[in-house]
């Protein structure tokens, strides 16, 4: 298997376009669940969201990409406009990139590629963490739900695992390595701004791997550039250590 590699380098800019990728875009390093094939049932043969929800999910990512050219901009919820559009009860999740704005983490095949901005003091910047995201009101939302639980379940993890899936490298948790644990989620309450002075209307769960959150932690930190690849470095190790024992 090939080793994951963690490494540290500078931009001159905040890195790649903000993007939400809904559950029917079939990008292999976004989709953490399935591989590759969407949000589907237990059995990976009925897909949870119907040929039209795909396509809106599949449509909006491709606006802004390619039309929206919507850049992360720091104290801005990026994304909202894609919550907006997800949250309207036609999709049941998103999967992928979440803006938290600190700092930018991309995942370029299985390479943590961490992008500090120059101008800032700290070289900190922004991260973005890949999660998942159910909203209260979907359609689907019990559906969702279920599957979550069954995904994040132990029988699920054993075949992620036999699988040595790569598009979900980078959910391996950190304190429970010795176990070979892939999926190892925590479920936390979260909310999306509906506009910078209205409240918080659009209610979600996000889920994310306990490695993600290891990452983010390190990284909001006041950690020198130097420190930061020690501790990435380290955590490297410990990973391949674990992917390539028997």
């Amino acid at each position: 298997m090939k080793n994951l590699a963690i490494k540290l380098t500078r931009k001159d800019t905040v890195g790649n376009i903000g993007t939400i990728w809904g559950v029917g875009a079939l990008d292999p390093f976004s989709c953490l669940l399935s591989f590759g094939k969407g949000i589907t049932d237990e059995n990976f043969k009925k897909c949870l969201l119907s040929d039209r929800e795909a396509y809106l999910a599949m449509q909006f990512m491709h606006d802004m990409i390619f039309r929206l050219k919507i850049q992360p901009k720091k104290g801005d919820m990026n994304d909202q406009k894609a919550h907006q559009i997800f949250a309207n009860n036609k999709i049941a999740m998103t999967v992928g990139h979440t803006w938290d704005m600190q700092q930018l983490l991309e995942i370029k095949n299985i390479t943590w590629d961490i992008a500090n901005h120059p101008k800032e003091k700290l070289s900190r910047n922004w991260i973005s963490t890949e999660g998942l995201s159910v909203y209260k009101n979907s359609r689907k939302k019990e559906d969702a739900v279920k599957y979550i639980l069954f995904v994040t379940g132990e029988e699920m993890q054993k075949k992620f695992i036999n699988e040595n899936c790569p598009s979900i490298i980078n959910l391996l948790s950190d304190n429970e390595l010795h176990k070979k644990t892939i999926y190892n989620w925590k479920i936390l309450p979260s909310y999306i701004e509906n506009g910078v002075t209205e409240p918080k209307t659009a209610k979600v769960f996000e889920i994310k791997s306990k490695f993600t959150m290891m990452i983010e932690e390190i990284m909001t930190k006041e950690n020198s550039p130097k420190q930061i690849q020690f501790i990435l470095e380290k955590y490297t190790k410990i990973i391949n250590e674990v992917l390539n024992s028997d």
